[in-house]
């Protein structure tokens, strides 16, 4: 290329189309093109373009002329217009062609105008910078979007060794698919078109992975994710990637595709890499619980169980023995074997209240009440004010279900002696004195829970209640006429 048309297309390139006289181009260019044309002058150049139509570097040096002389742009154009219609009309004419296209876009400002050229020059070669530049503003607007599509779809098709460009045109495609067009299936063609004839490129499947998320495309994603995966190199240096890969997988099999089976095998697979992958296990033990696989479960969680203790994770280790017991007892009521984890959790940790909660639910379970007693009163030790109450009151109904009267009553009293007018102590214990036609007691009962109601109407029932038992059981008419004076005051 000779050194006018260079500085031609340079200073064509950097002019404003809508400046029709080019005052947008720079100074700098301006002078680099008066160096490279030199002292020739329009005539000359006029004859010389008219001898050899075409020359591209002959029509380059007169339209450089024109701008240089400051010709009026209107002749500019024209004399671009006819340079193109004599120049050849094959593939040798293809260079006129494209600086007469450049010259009327940028000198004549008028796009319109120019895209006949361009097209001329796409038809042979589609992929040309200045003409990609060209249609890119020309179809700048979302309407047009599908016609810049065309021209590099095109584009693309004609480049064959440059993968840095196809890529880069790539790219674009699926940028004006997805945000112009609105159609993430047409950006996913574009990305798996780079795949299939480009090889595999980390962007293109980044991007792909992304689409195909956003369009729900779940089975496309797993098996791009597969193919990831596959690439990734064995070894240790590599593990945590391809843990990574397949736990991807596995959630999109689970979470997407509910193909639990499919979750399953992949997380297997993960833990023949990694047997103590914590992620793995705790996903492996959710998937478990939903399908109801309870002795896979406990499974999952011996395993977990066991590498919390080979780590010295005490916390996490008696949390696992809890959740093993909790499945012997509440999903396979199998008491005996809930058992035994428990006991080594007190072993490691002999004031854990939740491991001492669900020994008593097996000793519920199994219906040794004696031993449940026995472990709810060994509890009483070291049990604040709160803890110390609900203790008590257990104790009471286990004793009250399952053993005589005598000592559910004095199981109640033990909590109202030990915590005060506790109302569910003071029902009970009025129950048992009314079975046995004791109203006195019954009357003292009543009076308590009085005392303690903080709702007046409440408390009024509970008067007119104690007022007729006055009159009915006890025949006490004076003690009856306190108690409705009472409800007069409430």
């Amino acid at each position: 290329m000779s050194e006018v048309r260079t500085a031609l297309l340079n200073y064509l390139r950097s002019l404003d189309a809508n400046d029709a006289g080019g005052s947008a181009g720079g100074e700098e260019l301006r002078a680099a093109l008066s160096t490279a044309l030199g002292d020739t002058d329009l005539a000359a150049a006029r004859a010389e373009a008219k001898k050899d139509p075409a020359s591209v570097d002959a029509v380059a040096s007169l339209i450089a002329r024109m701008i240089l002389d400051e010709v009026d742009p209107k002749e500019i154009v024209n004399t671009a217009k006819v340079s193109a219609q004599r120049a050849p009309r094959n593939a040798d004419g293809n260079d006129v062609a494209l600086l007469a296209g450049l010259a009327v876009w940028k000198v004549g400002g008028d796009p319109k105008v120019a895209e006949p050229y361009f097209r001329r020059v796409r038809r042979g070669a589609p992929d040309n910078a200045d003409l990609l530049a060209f249609y890119r503003e020309v179809y700048s607007g979302e309407k047009d979007a599908s016609q810049l599509m065309q021209v590099l779809v095109q584009a693309r098709r004609a480049i064959k060794d440059d993968t840095a460009a196809r890529l880069a045109l790539a790219e674009e495609m699926a940028d004006i698919a997805e945000h112009k067009l609105g159609s993430v299936d047409r950006a996913i063609e574009v990305w798996r078109s780079v795949l299939r004839e480009d090889g595999y490129d980390p962007g293109a499947a980044s991007a792909l992975s992304r689409l195909y998320r956003a369009g729900e495309k779940w089975t496309a994603l797993v098996e791009l994710l597969k193919d990831q995966f596959e690439r990734v190199e064995d070894g240790e240096a590599y593990k945590e990637e391809r843990i990574s890969r397949l736990l991807e997988i596995a959630e999109i099999y689970r979470d997407n595709l509910n193909l639990d089976a499919m979750a399953l095998a992949t997380l297997q697979r993960i833990l023949e890499i990694d047997p103590r992958h914590d992620a793995s296990l705790k996903a492996l033990a959710e998937t478990y619980g939903n399908a109801g696989r309870w002795n896979d479960l406990l499974a999952v969680y011996n395993r977990l169980a066991s590498a919390a203790e080979a780590e010295g994770d005490t916390a996490r280790q008696i949390d696992m023995l809890r959740r093993i017991a909790a499945i012997y007892l509440d999903e396979l009521t199998d008491p005996e074997h809930g058992l035994a984890p428990l006991k080594t959790v007190l072993e490691l940790d002999p004031g854990d209240r939740d491991a001492l909660q669900l020994i008593a639910r097996v000793h519920e379970l199994r219906g040794d009440w004696d031993a449940l007693l026995e472990l709810l009163r060994e509890q009483l030790d070291g049990a604040d004010a709160t803890e110390a109450c609900e203790l008590r009151v257990r104790i009471a109904r286990v004793t009250q279900e399952r053993f005589d009267v005598e000592q559910a009553q004095a199981a109640w009293n033990d909590v109202l002696q030990a915590h005060g007018d506790v109302e569910e102590a003071l029902v009970a214990l009025a129950a048992i004195y009314e079975k046995d036609g004791r109203w006195a007691e019954v009357a003292e009962m009543l009076h308590r829970r009085v005392k303690v109601e903080a709702d007046p109407a409440r408390a009024i029932e509970l008067l007119t209640t104690l007022g007729q038992l006055y009159v009915d059981k006890l025949g006490d008419a004076d003690a009856s006429t306190r108690v409705w004076e009472e409800v007069a005051r409430l």
